[in-house]
């Protein structure tokens, strides 16, 4: 895996996982190499408060899931508590001002996982909430915040639907294509508009609006198709480029795009299918 990373690019690589998330790296603050750490299974920066937050690779003596407040700097953590064995965190993200964390929750079951809601982080307090949302499928795509940092989203089907921060359904958009995994961020930097595949043949990506359901077949009021065919999304680059990932040979690599699809460069390349298969990665948002 290659990263090709420029001085005053927007996002940076700080963190990613090997083995489908069994091997965690790290990136160094003071040296920016990357070190293994087997104490979390994520790890998410907020590098404007230089804390991160990281999912805890044990249980509590009595059985509790834990999520870590980390100071980047010096390695040193408050553990939150969160949710009682077999349900656990992952996708830990911070919301926009800093103030809370976000994390989704998974139930472990005898043969598999099954989706089971989200938690709420108070980061000032060093607590953690837990809501179940019993919607089927909620969740699968992982939960992200929107731009005012007051709801939280995902998919439910081919819907986008939001939650507050108390587990209270606020609104639900429809016709707004189908579900795209994306690493970093779902909502773009402004908070305009989500990503979404156009329809579910992928082979083209829709920027949709955050403030209402699409209706008509083109994709409705401020929308924007862009023909490019990805399944797997780094996210956001800035509000008129996306970085993704595409094929290349045996492998892939990630490119940054405009609204158009043209591709401008490459920011990283990896070789092999299946070790990009079972690689997660988490970009952050540097800041301005």
């Amino acid at each position: 895996m290659r990263v090709e990373e420029r001085a005053g690019d927007p996002i940076e690589l700080v963190s990613y996982t090997l083995d489908s998330g069994k091997r965690l790296y790290v990136r160094q603050p003071a040296t920016g190499t990357f070190t293994a750490d087997s104490r979390y299974f994520e790890y998410a920066l907020d590098p404007r408060t230089g804390r991160a937050l990281a999912t805890d690779a044990d249980y509590t003596t009595d059985g509790f899931a834990t999520v870590s407040i980390v100071d980047h700097a010096t390695g040193g953590k408050r553990l939150v508590r969160l949710s009682p064995r077999p349900v656990f965190p992952t996708t830990p993200r911070w919301s926009p001002d800093g103030r809370y964390g976000l994390v989704t929750l998974f139930k472990g079951t005898q043969d598999d996982t099954v989706e089971y809601g989200y938690g709420i982080i108070d980061v000032a307090h060093d607590k953690g909430r837990v809501f179940e949302i019993k919607e089927e499928g909620a969740g699968k795509w992982r939960f992200f915040w929107d731009a005012g940092g007051q709801a939280v989203g995902t998919w439910v089907g081919d819907r986008m639907t939001f939650y507050d921060l108390n587990g209270r359904l606020l609104r639900t958009l429809t016709n707004v294509g189908a579900p795209v995994w994306v690493e970093g961020d779902d909502v773009s930097p402004t908070g305009t508009r989500f990503l979404a595949h156009c329809t579910r043949d992928a082979t083209t990506l829709c920027a949709r609006s955050t403030s209402g359901g699409d209706t008509d077949a083109g994709g409705g009021a401020g929308a924007v198709t862009i023909p490019f065919a990805a399944v797997r999304l780094i996210g956001w680059w800035d509000d008129e480029h996306l970085a993704a990932w595409r094929t290349k040979g045996g492998g892939y690599e990630a490119v940054v795009i405009d609204l158009k699809g043209q591709v401008s460069r490459v920011l990283a390349t990896a070789a092999e299918k299946a070790e990009f298969d079972k690689m997660g990665f988490r970009f952050v948002r540097v800041p301005a």
